[in-house]
C-alpha cells in the first residue's frame, strides 16, 4: 500500500505574496503568484515484477519570493482570481499524483521515462488551462467569466476525481 500525503493550501491571502511599487516589466496583471511542490520520500518498489512508486509525500505550496501583487490592488475579487491559479494547479498536482501511482515499468529506467512524460504531460496541461483562465477572464476583470471560472474550480477541486479537463 502507498504513503499518501497529499496537501494543498484551500485559501490563500494577501501575506502570500511579496508587495511591490508597480508591476514588473513586461507584465500586464497587477499579481502573480508562484505555486511550487516539494516532493519527498519517493519510493519505488516491484511488484509482479514491474516498478511503480510506492510511496510519496507530494506538498503544493506558494513562494512568496516569487508571488507579487502592486500595493493598492488587494481586492477580494482580485484575490479570488489568484486562488483560482493556485487551485488549478492543485488540480493538476492531485491529478499528477494520482497519475504517478498508476505508473508501471519494466525496469526502473522505463518506469523513470514514463513519470518524466507524465509530469510533462501534467505541465503542458496546466499551462493550457492557466493561460485559458487568464484569457477568459480577462484576469479576473471579465467579473461574469470570473465566476463561471470559480463555479467549475470549485466543483473540480471538491469531486475526489476532479482533473484538469473538467476545467473549461
Amino acid at each position: 500500500m502507498a504513503v499518501i500525503n497529499f496537501n494543498y493550501k484551500l485559501d490563500n491571502n494577501w501575506n502570500d505574496f511579496t508587495h511591490v511599487p508597480v508591476r514588473p516589466a513586461g507584465f500586464r496583471e497587477n499579481a502573480q503568484i508562484s505555486t511550487k511542490t516539494r516532493n519527498q520520500n519517493f519510493r519505488t518498489t516491484v511488484r509482479n515484477r514491474e516498478y511503480v512508486v510506492a510511496g510519496l509525500d507530494y506538498v503544493l505550496y506558494i513562494d512568496k519570493s516569487e508571488s507579487w501583487n502592486v500595493t493598492g490592488t488587494e481586492t477580494i475579487p482580485f484575490l479570488a482570481h489568484e486562488q483560482g491559479h493556485y487551485d488549478i494547479t492543485a488540480i493538476g498536482a492531485r491529478e499528477l499524483y494520482a497519475g504517478l501511482f498508476a505508473l508501471k515499468g519494466s525496469d526502473i529506467h522505463d518506469l523513470s521515462d514514463k513519470i518524466n512524460a507524465l509530469l510533462k504531460s501534467n505541465q503542458e496541461k496546466m499551462d493550457i488551462k492557466t493561460k485559458n483562465y487568464d484569457d477568459q477572464t480577462k484576469n479576473g476583470d471579465d467579473s461574469g467569466s470570473q465566476q463561471l471560472w470559480e463555479s467549475k474550480i470549485n466543483t473540480t477541486k471538491l469531486n475526489p476525481n476532479g482533473v484538469l479537463n473538467d476545467l473549461p
